[in-house]
């Protein structure tokens, strides 16, 4: 069993951010990393693949859940959507911050796939990404629980305090993990690479910012 956790990763990431964002006085903030899992006060429904209850989560989420879904052996990544393709409460809110010094100009957020079998309810597996979103320049001062939200993946935006914010560049950190496939199907299965692979490719949908993988 790997010895490794997200943390580690984490680590890593914010270390390599504050290096580089230390000569302009920014800041590195993160969400999510307090908590190394999601406690029974917050269940997930594998009916939907999303917040058991979205309305008491989705304002401030501990995790950004996306769907991964498998058809004619493409997989793909997308918001969470109900069965009729309409967004689920919450599903481009991708955390929240503590920002009332106006200096963050880097987010790092946890990211955690809701997995499509078959037979249409989801799973969700020992899977986690860090998304690290970076900005031209510091987002304005906020509150001490402002959420990110309406994430366009097209525009490359973010919404923060009733406006929109370009994101400069976006990348993908892959998290040690002792689960690289799920089965989904009697003989169907998706891979954490696959997975990680569709969602680069969904991040990277428009021309509005980079996308990497790590």
């Amino acid at each position: 069993m790997s010895q490794e956790t997200w943390r580690d990763t984490f680590k890593m990431v914010k270390a390599s951010l504050e290096k580089e964002l230390k000569a302009s006085e920014y800041t590195v903030k993160s969400c999510g990393t307090k908590f190394d899992s999601l406690s029974e006060k917050v269940p997930l429904s594998e009916e939907t693949g999303f917040w058991e209850e979205p309305s008491s989560v989705s304002s401030k989420p501990l995790r950004w859940i996306i769907h991964v879904a498998k058809n004619d052996g493409e997989t793909s990544v997308d918001f969470a959507k109900d069965q009729q393709g309409k967004l689920l409460p919450g599903a481009q809110t991708v955390g929240f911050i503590n920002n009332r010094e106006g200096n963050c100009a880097a987010i790092i957020f946890r990211v955690i796939p809701a997995v499509k079998k078959t037979d249409t309810s989801y799973l969700f597996p020992d899977w986690e990404w860090l998304m690290v979103m970076v900005f031209g320049k510091s987002l304005p001062p906020g509150t001490s629980g402002q959420t990110i939200g309406s994430f366009d993946n097209v525009a490359g935006t973010i919404g923060y305090d009733g406006k929109t914010y370009k994101i400069a560049a976006l990348y993908i950190c892959k998290t040690p993990t002792d689960s690289t496939e799920v089965q989904i199907g009697d003989e169907q299965t998706v891979s954490y690479d696959e997975a990680t692979q569709a969602l680069i490719r969904f991040l990277h949908a428009g021309k509005g910012s980079g996308s990497n993988a790590d």
